[in-house]
């Protein structure tokens, strides 16, 4: 049963996933978004259990939700002696409503047995987009309605598929996944990278992988909070290096307001940066601070 789980819920091809629109439209200053999910196909879902169990090996059925507002898909698989049923379901659509009730019912259906499963992972993303003069020349349209009231004003958007992270496709190799758990220069990003490979490990249930990045986020945790001091003395000096650069601007201003609202500026990037960086530079700090006073001075003179 586990290696059916395994066959079950590995990633499809790119090929197999579809994009729908959940968020779209026209911002205030003229420009097109388009936010949208990804879903298996229902042919890939059929072929996935083709291929595992055999046409003759699972079947699905419908039956209308008990509130009429949609349908449930159940899927029947059966293994050796064991049959094995999962339900859910979906609404009319507004367009081709019942076919899209079908559709939907049998998608959530397939994702309760572990089919794409793992694309409930991804977050909903912003596809490249432009506005098109007509549906024919969109790669995928979406058309908006500006004018709620008046429906003959149209705006129709191109949109394009987004790319899938390398964790949510079929792949072999795992250095995708391992060298930038080996190479993390500090806990933040080690942390970032083995997430990623956690969830190559969850859309391919490859042990050997999990095996591989825990092994390099073990031994590269172990040397980050080794050298912790040396790296955050680099990452300070880099800030170090452009705080220096920018305080050289003060002499060149003319005036105390002006001094006083580049201060501002740089004081913003000051603390954003050692946020980021999770660095004590008070010192620092107090280096802006005493640069800005000598050129108040210098201005008041």
């Amino acid at each position: 049963m586990n290696d059916l789980a395994k066959q079950l819920q590995k990633p499809f091809e790119e090929a197999d996933i579809q994009w729908r629109v959940q968020q779209a439209g026209v911002s205030a200053k003229g420009n097109p978004y388009v936010m949208a999910i990804p879903y298996v196909s229902n042919r890939a879902i059929q072929k996935r259990l083709d291929d595992i169990f055999g046409p003759l090996g699972w079947e699905n059925a419908y039956k209308p939700t008990p509130d009429g507002k949609g349908y449930l898909c159940g899927i029947t698989i059966h293994n050796d002696d064991k049959s094995v049923t999962k339900w859910d379901g979906g609404e009319y659509t507004n367009i081709e409503a019942l076919k899209g009730a079908l559709s939907d019912s049998m998608k959530r259906a397939a994702v309760q047995l572990g089919i794409g499963r793992y694309l409930y992972d991804l977050e909903m993303k912003f596809a490249n987009c432009e506005i098109v003069s007509s549906q024919r020349d969109a790669e995928n349209c979406h058309t908006h309605f500006p004018d709620k009231k008046n429906k003959s004003i149209r705006v129709f958007i191109s949109w394009k598929n987004p790319p899938l992270p390398t964790w949510a496709v079929p792949f072999d190799d795992f250095k995708h996944f391992v060298k930038p758990i080996e190479i993390a220069p500090d806990m933040d990003h080690l942390r970032a990278a083995y997430e990623t490979a956690y969830k190559a490990f969850q859309s391919s249930q490859n042990e050997e992988l999990l095996t591989q990045a825990t092994e390099a986020k073990d031994k590269r945790k172990a040397y980050i909070q080794k050298n912790i001091d040396k790296i955050k003395d680099g990452k300070k000096r880099v800030i170090e290096t452009w705080l220096v650069s920018e305080m050289k601007i003060f002499s060149k201003l003319p005036t105390k307001a002006s001094v006083d609202s580049y201060n501002q500026k740089i004081e913003i990037s000051l603390q954003a940066q050692i946020k980021d960086q999770s660095l004590d530079c008070s010192d620092l700090v107090d280096v802006l601070k005493a640069a800005f006073d000598q050129r108040i001075n210098e201005l008041e003179r």
